[in-house]
């Protein structure tokens, strides 16, 4: 009798622990489903703690890491997932990318096959398999020179801009010292555009160590470049990364412009070549309206300035801007006839386009699609076009060393013209490498990679021989 009254116990114990479980569960699910990943995933945890057999809820979590880019844990559950789970086809294509992103290229070739046997045709698939199989034309770290910048935070700096002598970059730093407004994905400040004035005191510096990460403590180390806003109630959480850097006088870098700030994201931004004119990417707020699509979400949207009497006027919407899908990342040909810039609209290759407008006496043409020799199925973004008429920008699809990877078009007549390059190793790494701004020599500059954990800056250096673009420049040449 005794035995059968601690059996029943044990169940009773056993099924008010998996109640539990469930709980937790549904609450994360809640999470996921509003994109508030970084919330889901503690929760995630807990639930795991009390039942870590539930293959779906492990899937989840891995999910919910590779959404924030904790590249290396989000690789560890998928591998538990790809275990728990093996014929869970959904689950070869992200683990063939984590595995990339954590540069075991060899194994992510044998998952992309894997992924292919059972798709069949998948052009961005492909591209990666092509890839990993002749890695020889990807890394040749001879050829450049890469820095990384003392203007780099815990947080996240990227997609310089040159105006007026000084430097504009990017950042989610908190625009003060108590930020009541975050991005939910991730739970940060929003972005704003920050200047340096004085660029003498960018120095070049080594970079920090990578974070160790405990899973056990774990509340989330990735602040991903946002393209969509969601809701904004979430309260602010620990930010910065444990990094020892070189102190720059504060009073040297500030917010750009208040004129220009709200109280969502802001940035990347391009200016014409006489500095009087700014188009910016930002959220779908106009006139202290925010506005949003069908599902509740806070698309992209470009707007422009001019600067006249000491400030930016003029505020304007791109007349091609839609409530219903994303327009930004901005790019102006030097001669302004040509306005590029990225959008999910409809009619693309895949997820994110690169378009571009011309330059009419009556306002922009209509949107055209840059084409294959640039979009693919995956996400090209960023672009960025230098005084020489070479278009740089960043893609996921077309096959690379994992992530975002910067290639290069040459511009005809402001236009594509030929086959876009892989600029290769190390500008381009495992990890996600795009917003690219050339010096005037045309062959130093810099770029933006979060290789060490964030978005930060990094100075290169062509030392050639053999520009990607096929151009030959004398090292002689090159600024030192």
């Amino acid at each position: 009798m005794k035995s059968c009254t601690q059996l029943f116990l044990l169940i009773l114990l056993l099924v008010a622990h998996a109640a539990t479980a469930q709980k937790e569960v549904e609450k994360a699910d809640r999470e996921y489903v509003a994109l508030r990943y970084r919330n889901a995933i503690p929760i995630y945890l807990r639930a795991l703690e009390k039942d870590s057999s539930d293959a779906e809820v492990v899937t989840k979590l891995a999910d919910c890491l590779y959404k924030i880019r904790d590249y290396p844990n989000a690789l560890y559950w998928y591998a538990k997932a790809v275990k728990m789970d093996p014929s869970n086809t959904r689950l070869a294509l992200p683990y063939a990318q984590l595995l990339a992103a954590n540069s075991e290229y060899g194994k992510a070739a044998i998952w992309y096959e894997k992924h292919l046997d059972e798709a069949g045709s998948d052009e961005t698939a492909r591209n990666f398999l092509d890839t990993y199989m002749h890695l020889d034309r990807f890394m040749d770290s001879s050829r450049w020179d890469i820095r990384f910048l003392n203007i780099n935070t815990g947080y996240d700096e990227f997609s310089p801009s040159w105006f007026d002598g000084g430097l504009i970059f990017v950042s989610n730093r908190p625009r003060t010292v108590v930020s009541k407004n975050t991005f939910e994905w991730d739970r940060t400040p929003f972005l704003s555009l920050y200047q340096v004035a004085d660029t003498s005191i960018v120095k070049t510096v080594d970079p920090p160590a990578a974070p160790h990460i405990d899973m056990d403590k774990y509340q989330g180390v990735y602040r991903p470049t946002p393209n969509d806003s969601r809701r904004v109630s979430a309260p602010a959480a620990e930010l910065r990364l444990p990094m020892e850097l070189p102190p720059v006088p504060k009073e040297s870098v500030v917010l750009f412009n208040k004129q220009l700030e709200s109280r969502f994201h802001e940035g990347p931004v391009s200016f014409n070549s006489r500095g009087d004119t700014i188009f910016m990417s930002r959220n779908n707020v106009f006139k202290g309206k925010s506005g949003k699509d069908k599902k509740g979400v806070n698309r992209l949207k470009i707007y422009s300035a001019i600067f006249r009497y000491g400030d930016w006027k003029d505020f304007t919407e791109f007349p091609y801007n839609s409530d219903e899908y994303s327009v930004g990342h901005p790019a102006l040909t030097a001669d302004g006839d040509f306005l590029y810039f990225v959008s999910d609209m409809p009619g693309g290759r895949g997820g994110s386009d690169i378009w571009y407008c011309r330059k009419m006496s009556n306002g922009w043409s209509a949107p055209v699609n840059a084409g294959p020799a640039i979009n693919t199925k995956g996400n090209e973004m960023f672009p960025y076009i230098s005084k020489d008429g070479t278009l740089y920008f960043s893609s996921d699809g077309k096959g690379g060393l994992g992530g975002l990877d910067i290639f290069l078009i040459r511009l005809q007549d402001d236009l594509p013209a030929g086959k876009a390059a892989n600029l290769g190793y190390p500008v381009n790494s495992s990890r996600d490498d795009f917003g690219v701004l050339l010096n005037k020599d045309g062959y130093t500059g810099y770029f933006s990679s979060n290789r060490c954990g964030s978005d930060d800056l990094y100075y290169f250096r062509f030392v050639g021989p053999g520009y990607p673009s096929g151009i030959v420049t004398p090292v002689t040449q090159v600024a030192r």
